[in-house]
This record gives C-alpha cells, structure tokens and sequence, in this order.
C-alpha cells in the first residue's frame, strides 16, 4: 500500500530572518573585515572601472595605504591612463559612495 502524500506547507520567512546578503555585510561588518573586503572588490572589480582591452593589459594590481597600484608593461598605455588618473578615481569611489582609493599609481 502506497502512503498518502503529505500536504506541502509553505512557511513563510520570519520577520527575525534576513536575506543572504544582509548576513554577508552583517558578518563583514561584526569582524571589521569592511576594508579588506573593499580592497578586495576593486581589485575584482577593475575592469569595470578602466573597460576589458585595458584590464586585460593590466599585470599586476594591489592596494597599500590607500594607493592603489597597477602594474602596465606599456609605455604609451601607462601614459595615457596617467591622464585619466582623476577619471578613474572618481569612478572607484563613486562605485562604493566612499572615498576608498586616494591615488592611483601606474609602475
């Protein structure tokens, strides 16, 4: 003889509880992990802020005291992105609404 099947109860989500990422920033924010986390997401991030061609120029980036710095083996291109320094810090800053990045430095 075959069971019969239960009904499907469908609970409903507490007011107690939270969305994934509200517990993700929750945590972020508990452990003061926030800097490192940012750091972390520029750095990810950064093909967003200069476009593909030139992420994918781009060798080495990290970021130390607020600097951020991006590592370009060519001349003409790490030239040029000097120029638009000012362009691409606002762009970081404005993508996390806080000033995270002081400087940009092409070596």
């Amino acid at each position: 003889m075959k069971k019969p099947k239960e009904p499907y109860i469908h609970y409903k989500r507490e007011r107690s509880s939270m969305s994934l990422k509200e517990g993700i920033d929750a945590f972020v924010d508990a452990y003061r992990m926030k800097p490192a986390y940012n750091r972390t997401n520029i750095i990810a991030n950064w093909s967003k802020f200069v476009g593909q061609p030139i992420a994918d120029k781009t060798s080495k980036i990290f970021i130390n005291d607020k600097k951020l710095f991006v590592r370009i083996e060519s001349a003409t291109l790490r030239n040029e992105l000097k120029l638009r320094k000012s362009v691409i810090l606002k762009n970081v800053n404005e993508f996390y609404a806080e000033d995270q990045i002081e400087d940009v430095i092409f070596i």
